[in-house]
């Protein structure tokens, strides 16, 4: 009964850790950057980049 017991206590324990890890997991997160209406006219170096990438393999596969 005492080994019940304890395997209860322990579990519990390992329940709460788990779940503050979570809840830390949760917190930490922070969204994508979402562009606004005028960025999204104003496409970063990146960005353009890649469309060139694209555009230069779609144009030699053809």
């Amino acid at each position: 009964m005492i080994r019940e017991t304890n395997n209860h206590s322990m579990q519990q324990e390992s329940n709460s850790s788990k779940l503050s890890e979570d809840v830390s997991a949760r917190s930490s997160f922070h969204p994508p950057n979402i562009k606004s209406a005028i960025d999204w006219e104003k496409p970063d170096f990146d960005e353009l980049d890649l469309c060139m990438e694209i555009t230069t393999y779609i144009l030699n596969e053809q």
